[in-house]
């Protein structure tokens, strides 16, 4: 009985080892299991097709879907295009894409964010900006905005005395430069966005409307500092563009 006895413990110490052993081989197998998974299972995420530079701005075409490694990709990688620039714009950051890179918010930019942005932008798509001195009474109101289209007409009062001149008025039928002017922003006189400051929505305060123009309608710029110069400049809109809303209004230079 004794002898029994004394094989059993034995038996018992080899059967718990085993017990063990299979337990933790099979949590090591498990978890090297869902480590090769998170390896090799791939999902599609957008990568860059060429180099990005610094604050450039991106569209659907600079991106495609291609396979890439889950655990690579993370969590917060893009996966479809067009939802993710439906109705917004992004540029890079400080230190741009590289060619292969993935596609995450965290690596863009909206105007929103970046001035710098949408001055890569006028520079690449060959625009300028000039500001325009006005007031909400000159611009009806806060219904300029930017995306909207206007047409200026300056008022130039006349002159009294030996040189008496009498006042004018040009508008677009005397100048078309004045005509389809396109506002992409409006700030008070200290650069700050007029929903910062009560004080600019006082109906005589001046402010800086911007618009944007053609690099080689240096002209036009030079006409509207002029008539800015020798009198004021009233705002009529006269249309509204959707996608320049987005663009200017949403993001851009109109917060900061």
């Amino acid at each position: 009985m004794k002898r029994s006895g004394g094989i059993q413990k034995p038996f018992m110490i080899y059967l718990w080892t085993g017990i063990c052993f299979c337990v933790i081989f099979a949590v090591a197998f498990l978890v090297n299991q869902s480590y090769i998974k998170k390896n090799t299972d791939l999902v599609k995420a957008a990568v860059a097709t060429r180099d990005l530079g610094v604050y450039a701005p991106v569209q659907p075409t600079d991106f495609k879907l291609a396979d890439v490694p889950a655990l690579y990709a993370g969590a917060d990688y893009v996966g479809d295009l067009e939802d993710f620039f439906k109705d917004q714009f992004w540029f890079t950051k400080e230190l741009g894409l590289g060619q292969g890179d993935i596609l995450r918010p965290t690596r863009l930019s909206s105007r929103t964010e970046e001035d710098s942005g949408l001055l890569a932008m006028i520079e690449k798509e060959k625009k300028m900006m000039v500001s325009i001195e006005t007031t909400l009474i000159q611009s009806c109101a806060n219904l300029v905005l930017p995306g909207v289209r206007v047409n200026a007409v300056v008022y130039i009062p006349g002159k009294e005395g030996y040189e008496a001149t009498e006042d004018q008025m040009i508008g677009p039928d005397q100048d078309a430069r004045l005509a389809g002017l396109l506002v992409v922003d409006k700030r008070t006189s200290e650069g700050k966005p007029m929903e910062e400051n009560t004080d600019s929505k006082q109906e005589g305060v001046p402010y800086a409307m911007t618009v944007l123009l053609d690099q080689d309608e240096m002209e036009r710029a030079e006409a509207l500092i002029q008539y800015g110069e020798k009198g004021k400049i009233f705002l009529l809109p006269v249309g509204f563009e959707g996608e320049m809303y987005l663009r200017f209004n949403q993001g851009g230079m109109t917060n900061t």
